[in-house]
């Protein structure tokens, strides 16, 4: 299930569509950490990975509901 959600960004906040849960990692000078993204949508259509605590699920409104 999709859900509308707000990704806060450094300076911005948009509007996007979260489809699932996904994982990334980030090379560090004594190893690999991995850690949790949410894979989004943006309204123009481009799949982005982003870290899960810039992510805020909202309500949907009745007509996003009713799709």
């Amino acid at each position: 299930m999709t859900r509308p959600v707000i990704v806060h960004l450094k300076d911005v906040s948009r509007k996007g569509i979260f489809h699932e849960f996904g994982v990334d990692f980030e090379e560090l000078t004594d190893g690999v950490g991995n850690y949790t993204i949410a894979i989004i949508e943006w309204e123009d259509g481009i799949l982005e990975g982003v870290p899960v605590w810039k992510v805020q699920f909202v309500t949907p409104t009745t007509v996003e509901a009713d799709r």
